[in-house]
C-alpha cells in the first residue's frame, strides 16, 4: 500500500502495469486519475516546478514528487522500470515514458533502426542526451512488434559507448573500459559520464582550490593559507599576489621601453612554497563536491586522525587508514578509483568500518560496509550510498543533516569544518555493542 498523500491512499494492484505502447494509453489515464486525486498532478506533469519561496514549500513539493514517483514505479513492469530508474523527478519519469510509448503512426521499424545505429554524440547532443535518445528509440522499437528481436540493455550500452567517437572522448572511453565487466552497465555508464564531465568542467576551479586546502595556515606547517597572497609573481603582470589565470591586466611586453622585471622579485616559487605546491599536486577530488583525498600528513586545522568528509557527489565510501577496518578483503588486482580530476588511483582493498555517530544528541554505532581503501586519503562518507537506503540529505551553509524518508527523523549529521566542506559527526567505536545502527 503506497501513500499518495496524508488523506489519500492507492492500491497499485488496481492499475494494470505498463508493459509497452500497447497498454500505455490505458495506463496513463488510470495513473493520471490517481495523481489528480492525490493532488500530485501539477508536480508529476511539470506544471508546478520546484519552488524557491522557502523551505516549507520545498518540503511540500518534494513530498508530492516522491509520492508521484512511488505511484509510477509501482505501476510499471520491471523492464520498463529499468529505463526510468535514473530519472531524478516524477516529471522526468512521466516525460520519458510519454516519449517512449506514445508512438505516432508514421514511425517504422526500419526508420527507427536507422536512427538508432546512426546516432552519435555531437556538439548539440552531448553524451547523456545521446544515451537518453538511444533508450527512447530502443523503447519504441521494443514495443512496436512483439515478434521482432528486442534490443537488449547490452546492445544499448555497446551503442552508447560506440557513439563516443570524437577524439576528446578517447580518455573517457579508455577509463570506462578499465571498469570490471560486471560493473559495465547502462546506469553506471550514465553516472560515470556525469562525474567525468563534471571533473573536466571544474578542472580550473579545482586546481586553485587544491592549493589552498593543502597549505591552510592552521596546519602548523607555516604555510600560505586561504586569504593570503601568493608569495610569487604573476607571469603576466609581474605583480605579486595572484596567478596568471587570475590576472586582470592585459598581456604586457616586459621588454617594452626597456623595462625589465626587478631582479629581486621571484618569478618561481622556492623553499616552503615549492614544497607546498608539490603537496598540492597530489591532492585529488572525488565526485562533484570538492571532498579531498590528500596525504595523511597534510593537516587543515582539525584532528584528521578520525575525520570523515561528507561527500554528496561520491558513489562510494572511502577510508585512508587500514587500522580502522573491522574486517578487510584485499583485492587480487587493485581497483581503479576515478576522481573528478580524471586521474585514476589504485585501491588495494575493501572492508567494513565501525564508527559511532551522533544521532539526535546520542552516540550510536554505525556500520559502514563496502568501504574502499585508498592509503593516506582523507576518509569520505558517501551521501549517495546512504540516501539509497531510504534517507535524504538536507544541506545548509553550516551543516548537512540526513533524514529518514519514512519518518522524517534526523539520522546522521555533518558540520562545517573548512572551506565549505562538512565533516560527519563521527568518533571511533570503542566496542561493538549487540545493537547497531546499520545503514
Amino acid at each position: 500500500m503506497a501513500a499518495a498523500s496524508n488523506t489519500y491512499e492507492i492500491d497499485p494492484s488496481r492499475i494494470e502495469k505498463l508493459k509497452g505502447s500497447n497498454n500505455y494509453l490505458i495506463w496513463r489515464k488510470e495513473v493520471e486519475t490517481f495523481l489528480v486525486a492525490g493532488k500530485m498532478d501539477e508536480v508529476a506533469l511539470g506544471t508546478k516546478m520546484y519552488p524557491s519561496t522557502g523551505p516549507d514549500d520545498q518540503k511540500a513539493w518534494t513530498r508530492l514528487d516522491k509520492s508521484a514517483q512511488s505511484i509510477i514505479l509501482d505501476t510499471v513492469e520491471p523492464e520498463v522500470k529499468s529505463s526510468i530508474q535514473m530519472s531524478a523527478t516524477s516529471f522526468e519519469m512521466w516525460t520519458l515514458l510519454k516519449n517512449t510509448y506514445e508512438i505516432t503512426s508514421t514511425s517504422s521499424v526500419k526508420d527507427l533502426l536507422a536512427q538508432f545505429y546512426s546516432l552519435v554524440v555531437t556538439e548539440d547532443c552531448g553524451p547523456i542526451e545521446t544515451i537518453n535518445r538511444l533508450q527512447f528509440i530502443a523503447g519504441q522499437l521494443n514495443s512496436m512488434d512483439p515478434k521482432m528481436i528486442k534490443l537488449s540493455s547490452k546492445q544499448i550500452l555497446a551503442k552508447a559507448v560506440h557513439s563516443l567517437k570524437e577524439e576528446k572522448y578517447d580518455s573517457m572511453v579508455t577509463a570506462w573500459k578499465a571498469h570490471p565487466k560486471a560493473d559495465q552497465t547502462l546506469p553506471n555508464l550514465i553516472q560515470f559520464i556525469r562525474l567525468f564531465m563534471a571533473g573536466k568542467y571544474e578542472k580550473r576551479v579545482t586546481h586553485r582550490a587544491l592549493f589552498f586546502h593543502a597549505v591552510n595556515p592552521k596546519n602548523g606547517n607555516d604555510a600560505v593559507g586561504k586569504g593570503k597572497k601568493n608569495p610569487w609573481n604573476c607571469h603576466n603582470s609581474g605583480q605579486k599576489g595572484h596567478w596568471k589565470a587570475e590576472c586582470r591586466s592585459g598581456k604586457k611586453d616586459n621588454n617594452k621601453n626597456g623595462n625589465q622585471p626587478k631582479s629581486d622579485e621571484k618569478s618561481e616559487p622556492k623553499g616552503n612554497a615549492k614544497e607546498h605546491m608539490a603537496r598540492a599536486a597530489v591532492v585529488k577530488t572525488v565526485g562533484q563536491r570538492s571532498s579531498h583525498l590528500k596525504p595523511a600528513d597534510v593537516k587543515v586545522g582539525r584532528d584528521e586522525a578520525f575525520e570523515w568528509i561528507c561527500n554528496l557527489g561520491a558513489n562510494t565510501h572511502l577510508c585512508g587508514r587500514r587500522d580502522l577496518y573491522s574486517s578487510y578483503e584485499e583485492f587480487d588486482v587493485p581497483w581503479q578509483l576515478y576522481p573528478a580530476n580524471l586521474v585514476p588511483v589504485e585501491c588495494p582493498g575493501m572492508g567494513t568500518v565501525v564508527v559511532e555517530a551522533r544521532v539526535r544528541n546520542k552516540w550510536e554505532t554505525l556500520i559502514l560496509e563496502n568501504v574502499l581503501h585508498y592509503p593516506g586519503a582523507v576518509n569520505q562518507f558517501s551521501g549517495q550510498v546512504y540516501n539509497k537506503l531510504g534517507h535524504r540529505a538536507v544541506m545548509t551553509a553550516t551543516r548537512t543533516v540526513f533524514k529518514n524518508l519514512s519518518t522524517g527523523e534526523e539520522t546522521l549529521e555533518a558540520e562545517r569544518c573548512y572551506d565549505g566542506l562538512h565533516a560527519m559527526v563521527f568518533r571511533p567505536a570503542n566496542s561493538i555493542p549487540t545493537h547497531m545502527v546499520k545503514p
